[in-house]
């Protein structure tokens, strides 16, 4: 379908001449079944593999709200990437209000009453709620990025109460959740009565690969061969940057992702051309002083990025971040080291994405495999839809015997159905006396009523687990005074509704509040 044939579905001159802008003349498969099937106006799970075009069809549904003059709520999981939809979103809908609200969750920012597009992380929404934002009611229409993240561990249950609260507040709410390819993407279409778009297509082919013993395995392809001399990283970098291609590494911490950055600048270095060393020696300069007073962690990234590499977490300051991701996006910075907080939808893609550790500690259970979901999330870096025919992950391995279960385990595997992670105890802690601080639940019935509505209720169809919990929050709640109880009416304590404001753990709030009382002379 052309670009041009939007004015069929109602969508007018301006808004077709600024996606041309875009330099889109034609629509890739499945944004045409989102137009024809007229998705724009309804709540949707789309379902499709990284670059096949979901921020569109976020913008076809932004238009269609705009056009009605309700507000738009996008949230997603992570700061790097609502920055990146904010820029993109100021740029393109020019003619109104874009705000972006990530941090300080101690406040209800009533400023945001006044802006039309309304960019935050799901923490900051949930967080907006409790501090009862009256904007909120006004919104038309949430878009939920990276919502196959619902069965993430840590992240998961905020996004799940985030959704459970938007759908009881807001009337005739219009839900677009964007996700990667999941394999019951089914499920949370009917949880959210919503229609499903799913689809494999992807603009730029993808070879996966393992990568052990000086070569680069293509299963039922090629193997490449690599220099021997050097080790398996550094060997993959270097035939990387022959080819005059980027290359994203991921690693499992922090610490990994900086050691092996600092390794790799001598094969990085000698790869560079007079001007981009220049460019890089001022950029170098720039990301070094952001702070008044430089740390050592940004003299590090500095002589990194001096020689056209850099590492990247969420322990960098956030302009040394941005300043990072533009340069790697406009090729100056050649290879990124970087830990999983890149692997969800920020907009990052080079030629080949190198996996380091397919294992990650766990407290719980020691060293195991990362989900097969996240392999395919980080894997979905690689390919450039502008500049590569065709992109290439790389997997490490020790041996071949470990190679033989990679590519079986990720390779041929397929990812992990999305589960409900809302019944861990601190989670439910934490949500439980959110509700009961906001005013959203006053009796213990109309907190089982909201339980009964979360994707947990939906997919295990049976609260009774939950139930029993709440029944144990509640009284230890009650037992350190963050609640009241009398008859079937729960109320917060002042106390309770400040710890709930201030987005921390009950648990976290009694400690503080122990050591308090117990500390009689204060330094």
């Amino acid at each position: 379908m052309k670009v041009d044939e939007l004015i069929k579905f109602g969508f007018k001159e301006n808004w077709i001449e600024k996606i041309k802008n875009r330099k889109i003349e034609e629509l890739y498969p499945p944004q045409k079944e989102f137009v024809e099937r007229r998705l724009f106006e309804k709540s949707c799970i789309v379902s499709t593999p990284t670059a096949s075009g979901k921020t569109l069809m976020a913008i076809f549904a932004i238009i269609n709200t705009l056009e009605r003059g309700r507000k738009i709520l996008y949230t997603s999981p992570l700061v790097a990437l609502s920055f990146e939809k904010y820029e993109e979103f100021s740029k393109f809908f020019n003619e109104y209000k874009v705000a972006i609200s990530v941090s300080d969750f101690d406040s209800s920012d009533p400023w945001l009453q006044n802006y039309d597009i309304i960019v935050a992380t799901n923490e900051k929404v949930e967080s907006l709620i409790r501090h009862g934002a009256e904007w909120i009611r006004d919104v038309g229409l949430l878009i939920l990025d990276e919502i196959h993240l619902i069965t993430d561990l840590s992240r998961g249950p905020t996004l799940e109460i985030l959704i459970t609260k938007m759908r009881k507040l807001v009337k005739n709410l219009q839900i677009i959740g964007l996700s990667a390819t999941i394999r019951n993407a089914n499920e949370l279409a009917e949880w959210l009565n919503a229609e499903l778009l799913e689809s494999d297509f992807r603009p730029v082919k993808l070879y996966q690969a393992v990568a052990y013993d000086s070569k680069i395995k293509f299963p039922g392809n090629q193997t490449i061969e690599l220099k021997k001399e050097l080790e398996l990283e550094d060997a993959i970098v270097n035939d990387t940057l022959n080819k005059g291609k980027q290359i994203l590494i991921f690693c499992s911490t922090r610490k990994s992702a900086e050691a092996l950055a600092e390794r790799l600048t001598k094969v990085v270095s000698n790869k560079l051309g007079k001007r981009d060393s220049e460019l890089l020696a001022k950029l170098s300069e720039e990301i070094e002083n952001v702070l008044e007073v430089p740390t050592e962690q940004c003299k590090k990234i500095a002589k990194c990025i001096k020689s056209g590499i850099a590492f990247h977490h969420a322990g960098l300051v956030g302009k040394q971040r941005r300043l990072i991701e533009e340069n790697f996006r406009n090729g100056l910075i050649k290879v990124l080291v970087a830990t999983t907080t890149l692997a969800a939808g920020v907009d990052l893609p080079a030629f080949r994405v190198l996996i380091k550790e397919a294992k990650r500690y766990h407290p719980l259970y020691g060293s195991i495999y990362i989900p097969i979901l996240e392999y395919y999330q980080m894997i979905g870096r690689a390919g450039r839809p502008r500049f590569d025919s065709y992109g290439e992950s790389i997997i490490s391995a020790k041996n071949e015997d470990e190679a033989e279960e990679l590519i079986e385990r990720f390779i041929f595997g397929k990812p992990e159905p999305i589960t409900s992670k809302l019944a861990s105890e601190p989670t439910l802690r934490m949500h439980v006396l959110a509700l009961i601080a906001s005013d959203f639940c006053k009796k213990k019935k109309s907190l089982f009523g909201f339980f009964s509505s979360t994707f947990f209720a939906f997919k295990y169809d049976e609260i009774s687990i939950i139930e029993e919990k709440i029944e144990d929050i509640l009284q230890q709640l009650k037992e350190w005074s963050f609640i009241t109880i009398e008859n079937e009416k729960i109320e917060a304590t002042r106390l309770g509704k400040r710890i709930s404001e201030l987005y921390i753990d009950p648990l976290t709030g009694k400690i503080f509040v122990d050591g308090l009382k117990n500390c009689n002379n204060f330094t």
